[in-house]
């Protein structure tokens, strides 16, 4: 056999192999697994890049910057679904929405919240007691592009666990503490029943929030292009975003800062 004979064999030999390796993957579908992992790899570098660009080049950086640019990029693109959504109950919310529905439901909750009588200023906390929907998204979103900071209590809660929640955990000594709560219609009694017994101050604003409610995040059919811009200016990124509670087995449950970045 001439060396080129040899080396022609070898080719084949290897283009077999190679060809039978990828037949294997694919038969087991770790091709799906494989790009799923690089798609990965791929969001933690970009997501490790964004940070390193807003640490060292823009610091004035919040959550709703990246908020509106996700929305006006995929503005006609399913966002979420609720999964189990039951429209039978009076409560009931949306059952989806597009990035261009959250955009401008959540500027609603933000021109409510920082212009309503309620008057919510950049740092202040306020609640919310809504179960998992788009509205609970769209509250979140709308708080946070004010410049509000979110304090995201656990539906479960009942009591004690509940008045410390909205009230000890998120006062720092500081006379700052909890100015409104953004509660589900089914939820709202639970509130009223806290004022009514002297539990929580009376003059905690409780703000139903859902279709056909006190703040609707769906009346709004154009979009008004609510930037916040002037609310944002004593904002960075490394300022407090939101509050996420501990599960509260141990004890009542403890508010945990988390700010823009994270």
């Amino acid at each position: 056999m001439t060396e080129s004979d040899s080396m022609a064999v070898s080719a084949i030999f290897w283009l077999t192999v190679v060809v039978a390796i990828g037949g294997l993957i694919k038969y087991i579908r770790l091709d799906t697994y494989i790009r799923g992992l690089i798609s990965l790899l791929d969001l933690l570098l970009s997501v490790k890049r964004r940070a390193r660009t807003v640490q060292t080049k823009n610091p004035e950086w919040t959550l709703s910057d990246i908020v509106e640019e996700s929305c006006r990029r995929n503005w006609n693109r399913s966002f979420v679904v609720v999964a189990g959504h039951d429209d039978s109950k009076a409560s009931a919310g949306r059952a989806e929405m597009t990035y261009g529905e959250c955009e401008m439901a959540s500027s609603a909750v933000a021109k409510y919240i920082s212009g309503s009588t309620i008057r919510c200023e950049p740092g202040d906390i306020v609640a919310i007691f809504m179960p998992s929907s788009c509205e609970f998204v769209v509250a979140l979103f709308g708080l946070i592009r004010c410049g509000v900071q979110a304090a995201l209590v656990n539906t479960g809660l009942r009591g004690n666990s509940l008045v410390h929640a909205l009230t000890a955990a998120l006062d720092e000594g500081n006379g700052s503490g909890v100015k409104a709560v953004l509660v589900s219609p089914d939820l709202k009694p639970v509130l009223e029943s806290l004022i009514e017994t002297g539990q929580v101050p009376s003059s905690l604003a409780i703000i139903e929030c859902g279709p056909g409610c006190e703040l609707d995040p769906w009346i709004e059919t154009k979009r008004f292009a609510y930037l916040g811009r002037n609310h944002r200016k004593a904002s960075r990124w490394d300022d407090t975003c939101l509050y996420i509670y501990t599960s509260g087995t141990t004890g009542f449950p403890k508010a945990s800062k988390m700010n823009h970045l994270r």
